[in-house]
């Protein structure tokens, strides 16, 4: 299973993305802002504006089994 979520550098997207990624779901972290230090296994971070229309958010959007959106 695949999630993104939106907003995950903020405080409670680290959070679940931590969460996530402990339960062994593989995640996209998808944040303007860097995730403080290193991203967790199995946790991929994009860097994006949600409103840019960045090729790579909509490509981790249509491969999502689920979108938690915090942005």
């Amino acid at each position: 299973m695949a999630v993104v979520v939106t907003g995950a550098a903020g405080f409670l997207g680290q959070a679940l993305v931590g969460a996530l990624a402990a339960d062994g779901i593989a995640v996209v972290a998808i944040d303007r802002r860097p995730l403080p230090g290193p991203p967790p296994p199995r946790v991929a971070e994009v860097g994006a504006d949600l409103l840019d229309g960045d090729p790579a958010v909509r490509a981790a959007l249509r491969a999502a089994e689920a979108v938690f959106h915090l942005a």
